[in-house]
């Protein structure tokens, strides 16, 4: 029963918007099938107490069904899910008070209801200066209520009476022209993120236009700047001020926008900082440091009121490269009650252990790894490597032998593995195997090294280096013959 489409989607609602729908779900305005009605408390009630053991053939008994009823109770059950999607638009509709004010408008003008035109103005005004957010989508709708409100007012009447109209056109104009802007700055940054990942090249119609308009006229629009100034990290990343402009008004404006939205806005500063960390510019690894810790203060890196798992390693990573080990440790003990349920104790065991290895306690970091076990396969391997990374730091050769052999077989065995998880995990295994036969033969160990600096091929490439440099030496890139060892 878990695995149907009816049963996901409500187990993703917060006890509160079950509660909600639970009303919507028994009002006879939207709903008068006693049935759905039925099937719905059957579900909720599983939800709420987890009970995982729900069967089909119970909720067929509680609907009063037979067990060949399948049909019957798959109209139901897809009748049920028209209704939560029904409830899903109604919900966005009540949190866009704008937008209720445009169709406020809109009803009293196609009605004609001159009666109600002045009552219809007023809560429509009341409605407008409710909204909080200020991204692209309030200029749209801006506009059009100042479109909806100068169609109701009866501009053309009052031009006959040669009465000045109540319209400013030109701010009216330009919440669209604002709305258009943030949109194509939007397209802009996507196709320039997506084109470094896969050299992919497409310009936008009026690309150069809207670009030079924008560095002629200065707009006092928050949303417009940050989308700007996003762009510009990305269309000229060697210009350090974009990202220092953008990263002062993410710090004091982000509550304009919509949760996800914010979300978008600071991964992708995120992005910038890490690819310049990457290209060796360290003093950005603490960028994105400052801003993971910015996120995880204002929430916005919370996803529904939960930090995703990817995050909470990367925040991991990124606080342990600065040698922020109090810090990290604090963040999972703090955090980790806002992961995901599912993976949560083999995530915050391998990000503890993470922490003693780069603390170099490496026993204390086997303790948090043996007998690990997640249901990831990714974190699963990840555990595996920093196993073997701990024994070979501890000198535990024979125990690290057997655990690489093991490790080797489920590497192979496992064909469901996908090759691009697999390979860089095997060719660790390999290169640490190479070092180990190396010994002290320095010659044997800068070739692995050559090897593995060149081809950029597994996991932990940088600790692999770190630990043949420990017997040779630094080693100067591309002074090495790089033939394989």
């Amino acid at each position: 029963m878990q695995k149907s489409k009816i049963y996901r989607v409500l187990s993703s609602f917060s006890r509160k918007d079950l509660n909600r729908l639970e009303k919507y779900i028994y009002s006879p305005y939207f709903n008068q099938n006693s049935t759905i009605q039925r099937l719905f408390s059957i579900l909720k009630e599983a939800i709420i107490q987890k009970d995982e053991n729900l069967t089909e053939v119970q909720v067929l008994e509680g609907l009063g069904l037979q067990s060949s009823d399948l049909s019957a109770y798959r109209k139901i059950a897809s009748q049920t899910l028209v209704l939560v999607l029904d409830f899903m638009a109604q919900e966005v509709f009540r949190a866009n008070s704008l937008q209720q004010a445009n169709y406020l408008l809109q009803a009293t003008s196609d009605r004609k209801l001159d009666v109600l035109k002045n009552t219809a103005q007023n809560k429509a005004k009341r409605l407008a200066q409710r909204v909080l957010h200020r991204s692209s989508n309030y200029f749209l709708q801006r506009y059009q209520f100042e479109r909806l409100y100068y169609d109701l007012t009866g501009v053309e009447v009052s031009r006959e009476k040669k009465v000045v109209a109540n319209l400013n056109s030109v701010k009216t104009a330009q919440y669209l022209d604002i709305f258009y802007f943030i949109e194509k700055l939007k397209s802009e940054i996507n196709l320039l993120y997506w084109g470094n990942v896969y050299e992919h090249q497409h310009e936008l119609t009026f690309k150069h236009e809207i670009l030079q308009h924008l560095r002629e006229k200065k707009y006092d629009h928050v949303a417009l700047s940050i989308y700007h100034l996003a762009y510009l990290c990305y269309a000229e990343p060697d210009e350090d001020n974009h990202y220092h402009s953008l990263y002062e008004l993410i710090s004091s404006s982000m509550d304009i926008f919509p949760d996800n939205e914010a979300n978008d806005i600071l991964f992708s500063a995120i992005n910038y900082c890490l690819r310049k960390a990457n290209q060796g510019r360290e003093i950005f690894l603490r960028e994105v440091f400052k801003l993971y810790d910015s996120g995880l203060e204002t929430e916005t890196l919370f996803v529904n009121d939960t930090l995703p798992a990817v995050t909470f390693r990367n925040i991991c990573t990124t606080s342990l490269r600065l040698q922020e080990y109090d810090w990290t440790l604090n963040f999972i003990r703090d955090y980790q009650s806002k992961l995901p349920d599912q993976n949560r104790e083999s995530l915050v065991a391998l990000s503890t252990a993470q922490v003693y290895f780069y603390q170099e306690d490496f026993e204390t970091a086997l303790t948090y790894l043996r007998d690990y076990e997640s249901q990831d396969p990714n974190l699963n391997f990840t555990a595996k490597l920093l196993s073997c990374a701990a024994l070979y730091e501890l000198d535990y050769y024979d125990v690290l032998d057997a655990q690489m052999e093991s490790f080797k077989v489920l590497l192979y065995r496992e064909k469901s593995i996908p090759e691009k998880l697999k390979k860089p995990n095997q060719n660790f295994l390999k290169y640490l195997q190479k070092i180990l036969r190396a010994g002290v033969n320095k010659e044997k160990l800068l070739k692995i090294h050559a090897t593995i600096t060149t081809n950029r091929d597994a996991y932990n490439t940088s600790w692999l280096v770190t630990k043949i440099e420990e017997i040779t030496g630094p080693v100067a890139e591309k002074t090495v013959d790089s033939s394989e060892a």
